[in-house]
């Protein structure tokens, strides 16, 4: 039971420190495709954010397919680590 509470007060703490990685609105800065990292591993804060509020779920002034690829790349590593954690909770 003690294990339990440890790894969810993790992923909490976890979850509320990217709450920061949520892409705004728009800036004068071009974002590129380490933007693009962050704010595809960031897409279900985004996606709450959009929903709640007025943030995008992208950058909409980004620098074209290197942010893209980069925004699909960090959804990929985000989807991978979510089945990593599955896995680890999962495991008997």
């Amino acid at each position: 039971m003690k294990t339990l509470k440890s790894r969810w007060l993790l992923i909490s703490t976890l979850m509320y420190l990217s709450i920061s990685c949520v892409p705004k609105g728009l800036t004068i800065k071009e974002y590129g495709f380490f933007h693009g990292v962050l704010h595809g591993f960031t897409i279900i804060l985004s996606v709450i954010g959009k929903i709640f509020g007025k943030n995008d779920i992208y950058a909409t002034n980004n620098s074209g397919i290197m942010y893209v690829l980069g925004f699909c790349g960090g959804f990929s590593i985000f989807l991978a680590l979510l089945y990593f954690v599955y896995i680890f909770f999962t495991e008997e």
